[in-house]
């Protein structure tokens, strides 16, 4: 059947049952999916929201792109829904025919717009046959994206069975310089709307007070993204797919780790501490709990998300790189977007589940993010 395609705001909403049907079949991640990527268009209503979609036989879906689209001066910027604060998204397909179908499907689409447009497409499947399709047929460029450390584990599996020796001293050492001061500590695991709620102004201090300890424009200064920070949470715990692990120190929130649950996956999103008890390192520890409870559910990985950073180490068994895929109307512009991505790609952008750049580079990383968001 042939393709077909449609915009406006209700957009999900009219997809319904039957896109939330094509992400169980393609094992779309959590953060791709209906609930928050609906979020997201809510979030950020300067965007319209357009889909490509094919059908199949019986009603259903055979595989589907979701966009949103913006003009920026003469441009007409194209990215997927949940662009930036999200982590993988996808183009999903039942199989691979299907897969190639959707690319040619999108490249005819962005080729029949009226005046100039740029696609940029970031934290995709290197496997995604629609993004391979897609890439050649707009003749688009591949790049490598971000890299997403992974705790894989067996069922059954102790926590200190991956992690090393040198590490479990280290944590027994904040522990015990904590009893040693006589700190109260506690830990907990919040996973419902009400408990998550109460805790979410806290939480946004110690999210504000660590960007800005780092030198860095907070997710929480940003109109938008603080919308989505809040929706795709709560939204989240009201689904039961939420765990936020919070570290307390004599009743203050010290460290707080933001997780959501895609099946036996925990998918780890955001994590701060607050500044004023660093000393105390409350992240580790935050992290460490974290961590363990997720295997102690029963989750068989624990996903880091983007961004290679030094605490993940500690806990990583793979590593999994996304691709990112840039597209043009026209050379010109296509080079010159090229040269705000190297740049951009080079540096890295803090966003709504958090940067991490300080100083200098963090500053750099904002502006780019604002001239291309």
């Amino acid at each position: 059947m042939p393709g077909w395609t449609r915009e406006g705001d209700g957009l999900l909403h009219d997809l319904g049952g039957r896109l939330d049907a094509l992400h169980a079949a393609t094992d779309t991640p959590l953060t791709a999916r209906r609930t928050w990527l609906q979020a997201w268009v809510e979030s950020f209503p300067d965007w319209q929201p357009w889909a490509v979609g094919l059908d199949d036989d019986d009603g259903g879906l055979r595989g589907v792109a979701l966009f949103a689209v913006k003009r920026v001066g003469p441009v007409d910027r194209v990215v997927l829904l949940g662009h930036g604060p999200s982590d993988m998204l996808c183009l999903p397909a039942r199989g691979d025919a299907a897969a190639l179908e959707l690319g040619e499907a999108v490249a005819s689409w962005l080729r029949g717009r009226r005046g100039p447009w740029h696609l940029y497409a970031r934290h995709l499947r290197a496997t995604d046959g629609a993004v391979q399709a897609l890439a050649a047929h707009a003749r688009g460029r591949l790049v490598p994206g971000d890299t997403s450390p992974v705790l894989r584990v067996q069922s059954g599996s102790q926590l200190d069975s991956y992690v090393s020796g040198k590490h479990r001293r280290g944590i027994s050492r904040l522990r015990n310089r904590l009893a040693r001061e006589s700190r109260l500590t506690e830990t907990t695991h919040l996973h419902t709307a009400d408990e998550i709620a109460a805790v979410q102004v806290e939480v946004e201090r110690i999210f504000r007070a660590r960007d800005l300890e780092l030198g860095r424009t907070s997710a929480m200064d940003r109109p938008h993204a603080r919308a989505f920070f809040r929706a795709v949470v709560l939204r989240h715990a009201e689904a039961g797919q939420v765990r936020l692990t919070c570290l307390h120190i004599d009743g203050r929130l010290a460290a707080y780790v933001l997780c959501f649950l895609d099946g036996d996956v925990v998918r780890m999103w955001n994590c701060r501490f607050d500044p004023e008890l660093g000393r105390y390192s409350p992240g580790k520890l935050a992290m460490e709990a974290s961590v363990r409870h997720a295997l102690e559910e029963g989750a068989t990985s624990y996903d880091f998300m983007r961004g290679e950073e030094r605490y993940k180490d500690a806990y990583a068994t793979h590593r999994e790189v996304a691709v990112d895929l840039s597209a043009s109307s026209h050379r010109v512009i296509h080079a010159a977007e090229s040269l705000v991505l190297r740049v951009h790609n080079s540096l890295g952008v803090a966003e709504a589940s958090g940067g991490r750049a300080a100083g200098p580079a963090g500053r750099v990383r904002g502006v780019i993010e604002r001239a291309t968001s």
